[in-house]
């Protein structure tokens, strides 16, 4: 059971703002070993892919602002197709 609570989800991880090295449409890779969370508020609309799949449609509305948060998979690879106002993930 120890090892199954270490690499689960947030054991020894911390929320980074990874806002400024993200790049809309572009591949990035969970290499961390564990499942990672990525938030994202965004003031357009984008969808969020993973493993080439879109799993979440983030649509700024009357509101000016999207936002959504999902969990991606160890070795899974993610993609948001528009540009991120704020990006963090838990890593």
């Amino acid at each position: 059971n120890a090892l199954t609570s270490m690499s689960s989800l947030g054991y020894g991880q911390t929320w980074q703002d990874v806002t400024a090295s993200r790049v809309a449409s572009t591949q990035y890779y969970n290499t961390t070993g564990k499942p990672i969370e990525v938030a994202i508020t965004t003031n357009g609309d984008g969808n969020f892919d993973v493993n080439g799949v879109t799993y979440m449609r983030l649509t700024a509305g009357t509101t000016a602002r999207g936002a959504g948060s999902l969990i991606i998979p160890s070795g899974a690879r993610y993609a948001f197709t528009d540009t991120a106002l704020y990006w963090s993930e838990l890593r």
